[in-house]
Order: structure tokens, then C-alpha cells, then sequence
């Protein structure tokens, strides 16, 4: 697992936030800082909330799941793509209502 837990946001110099990005984007779990965690449930509305963390993207693309775990804070991409562009008001109502099977 690639742990990149020592870069916090705060202080993150370009290079610094380009590896986060890339690591995110292998598909392979890492652990990040707590502050890249609190960046990313901030910077845009959740996709959706569960117990111990949240699933992000922006627009179409591939949905990323955070997780926080006691004091350790993951990420990693799924296979599953955004599916809430694509939809009306009424399809996003109904899909949260059905739990939004994600």
C-alpha cells in the first residue's frame, strides 16, 4: 500500500500534490493524510455518506471511496463511474431513495 500520510494539505507543494494524485489514480489503496481526506468530503458535495467515510467525483468520472478507520484515513478508486451526471432530478431522488447500490 502506498502511504503518502506524511503529505498534509496545508502544506502541500506541487509536487507533493501530484504524487497524491497519481497514487490515487493507480487504483491501488493508499493511506493519506487526514487533511486530504477533510479536502476532498469538503470541496464538493459527497456522491454518498456511509459509516466511516464518503465516495467522491467530479462529473463522470470514476468514483473514488475514502475511508477513515480510527485515526488512519484511506483512498482508492473503484470500478464503478459517477452515476449522478447522467441523471435528472427525478432519477438522483429516486437512486438515493433506493440506497444508491453503489
Amino acid at each position: 500500500m502506498n502511504d503518502l500520510s506524511n503529505i498534509d494539505y496545508n502544506n502541500c507543494e506541487g509536487d507533493d500534490w501530484k504524487k497524491v494524485i497519481k497514487a490515487m489514480d493507480s487504483g491501488e489503496k493508499v493511506k493519506i493524510h487526514e487533511s486530504i481526506y477533510y479536502y476532498f468530503l469538503e470541496v464538493l458535495p459527497p456522491i454518498k455518506m456511509f459509516n466511516g467515510g464518503f465516495l467522491f467525483a467530479e462529473g463522470s468520472e470514476g468514483l473514488r471511496r475514502f475511508t477513515n478507520v480510527g485515526k488512519d484515513y484511506f483512498v482508492q478508486n473503484t470500478e464503478k463511474i459517477n452515476p449522478v451526471p447522467m441523471m435528472n432530478d427525478g432519477q438522483i431522488k429516486a437512486w438515493q431513495e433506493a440506497g444508491s447500490p453503489i
